[in-house]
């Protein structure tokens, strides 16, 4: 009985759990259920939280970008109290002066029976020992080194006939003399030179179709002798060489800068590397009919940027970094048989330093045309039938005068730009001859200097007359009379054309080349032997000697081709 009990209370309990299971499935459901529920709040709170404290962090990067801001700007706002107690300082320290300098003038005026003038001068050297004073104490030291004031070099010219000397030093301080030989049957000659812009070398042309560089070497040590000097690079075109010019902005230190550009003949324009001697571009010019031809003058504008060529009625213009064909092109006449506008070939050209944008052009056909290069490079002025071609224009450093020279002429003509068309005045040299002897103006505008077909170097003082607009107006209402003015200063330097003479750029120092093409003269003639400076009224001046013939020859056919660099000034 106890068994079937049993197996009875089995039944029932298995009855019960069958009746009571399909409520614990509910219930194990809805608790997954809201197990899952709570598992998403979770993840989704947990996301937030993510989102606020990756905002929290970059509210806080912000709060210390700001705060280095803020210090950064505490201590500008220092540096700036600094300074603006140095200048406090410095207006007090006047002030004092001043008021120490009326003290003296009224204790001066107080004085009597003493002359005024030994006091005057008292007064003012006590006034600038204060202001000399004061400026010591309280002055501000530069930040950088690369701070710098650029000041005119100042040139000593004496009344002598030559710059040769040796005491106190050596003048010529270099030159030449072992790398061009004095043989006519080279017939080589330098047919001009021009300074770097930062004056470290000098570019030169000759007669051999040869470009070279020439650097200038240290000066200040060696006083006591001649240092000779030779080209540091020699470039060839091939073809003879008719202009070159240098970068604007080259500087030795910049290799990127160091380019300078040439016309040849039959070439296009080359930019050259000052460092290697190898081509970086070429800029291909054409005629009015579309065939390349060789300009005859070249020039950069004064940011660097384009390159202006002349040709015969044309100007091209190109920018230096579209190497190939040209930009732009401006005709100088409508058409050849027109009678309007700059006929001939354009021979040389200038900017004008003030950044106005004038152009001036010469013409070999006896003309200077002034073109507007900001107004479609309009020609707004013209000086027709002058004496001869026109070979050098330059404009003064204040931009006011145009100095221009002709071949076959004996002076430098002063026009005024202001007043177009008045000639101030000339300038005497002696330069009759069809080779090109070109000038330099000074940079302080006070010199101007040339050379001349004898071998002198001639020194003018500029005289600018007219500078304030009454002097203008007076200018337009009256007629001013022309003037020949002859050099203030006449050296020999050498004994042949000096063909270029310019003024460096930073330092109290000129170069000078010289030379001309010479011929073999055999046939011994008369005039040949008055020009050779030998002694027609002689005893044997009917019959010349074979000795006499070979020193006749010499003279005619000798020829100076030297690089001379000479110190005007101290240093």
């Amino acid at each position: 009985m106890e068994k079937i009990t049993d197996i009875e209370t089995f039944r029932k309990r298995e009855s019960f759990e069958e009746i009571n299971q399909p409520n614990i499935k509910k219930t194990k459901s809805e608790n997954s259920k809201e197990d899952i529920v709570y598992l998403k709040e979770n993840e989704q709170s947990n996301d937030v939280n993510d989102n606020l404290n990756s905002e929290t962090k970059e509210v806080k990067n912000n709060n210390v970008n700001i705060d280095l801001n803020v210090k950064e700007l505490q201590n500008e706002n220092e540096e700036i109290n600094i300074q603006n107690d140095n200048l406090d300082e410095k207006l007090s320290n006047f002030e004092k002066c001043e008021s120490q300098i009326q003290h003296l003038i009224e204790k001066t005026n107080d004085n009597d029976g003493v002359d005024n003038i030994p006091q005057d001068n008292k007064i003012e050297q006590q006034s600038n020992n204060l202001f000399e004073e004061n400026n010591l104490n309280t002055e501000i030291k530069p930040e950088t080194s690369q701070d710098f004031i650029y000041q005119f070099p100042i040139y000593e010219f004496k009344k002598e006939t030559t710059l040769r000397s040796t005491d106190p030093i050596y003048n010529p301080r270099c030159s030449t003399h072992d790398d061009f030989s004095n043989n006519f049957e080279i017939n080589n000659y330098f047919k001009g030179a021009k300074w770097s812009p930062d004056g470290t070398c000098i570019l030169t042309s000759s007669n051999d179709n040869n470009l070279r560089i020439f650097e200038l070497p240290d000066i200040s040590n060696n006083k006591i002798e001649e240092i000779n000097i030779k080209p540091a690079l020699k470039v060839c075109d091939g073809e003879s060489v008719y202009d070159y010019c240098w970068y604007p902005y080259m500087n030795s230190s910049d290799p990127s800068t160091s380019v300078f550009i040439s016309a040849s003949r039959d070439l296009p324009i080359h930019m050259w590397d000052a460092y290697y001697g190898t081509i970086r571009a070429s800029y291909c010019t054409y005629d009015i009919y579309d065939q390349i031809v060789a300009p005859h003058s070249i020039n950069f504008n004064l940011d660097g940027s384009k390159i202006f060529a002349g040709l015969n009625n044309l100007i091209q213009i190109f920018d230096i970094s579209r190497p190939g064909q040209p930009i732009n092109k401006k005709m100088t006449t409508p058409t050849r048989k027109s009678k309007h506008g700059q006929k001939g070939i354009i021979s040389c050209m200038d900017f004008n330093p003030d950044y106005s944008g004038l152009l001036a052009a010469g013409s070999l056909s006896k003309s200077i045309g002034i073109y507007d290069t900001n107004n479609s490079n309009e020609l707004v002025y013209q000086q027709k039938k002058l004496k001869g071609g026109v070979i050098q224009v330059q404009f003064s450093p204040d931009g006011n005068y145009l100095y221009s020279v002709s071949r076959q002429t004996d002076g430098i003509i002063c026009w005024d730009i202001r007043n177009t068309g008045k000639q101030l005045c000339e300038y005497v040299r002696p330069g009759k001859t069809n080779q090109r002897i070109s000038f330099d103006i000074s940079k302080d505008g006070k010199y101007l200097i040339s050379g001349d077909k004898d071998g002198y170097i001639n020194v003018y003082e500029l005289m600018h007359v007219i500078k304030s607009p009454e002097a203008l107006e007076e200018l337009n209402n009256q007629k001013i009379e022309f003037k020949s003015i002859k050099p203030t200063y006449r050296y020999e330097v050498n004994k042949d054309t000096i063909t270029s003479v310019a003024f460096h750029p930073y330092y109290p120092i000129i170069f000078t080349c010289s030379g001309q093409r010479k011929f073999n003269m055999n046939i011994l003639d008369e005039h040949n032997v008055e020009n050779c400076a030998i002694d027609s009224t002689s005893e044997h001046s009917t019959t010349i000697e074979d000795s006499q013939k070979e020193i006749i020859n010499y003279k005619c056919n000798y020829s100076e081709n030297i690089l001379s660099i000479w110190q005007i000034g101290t240093m």
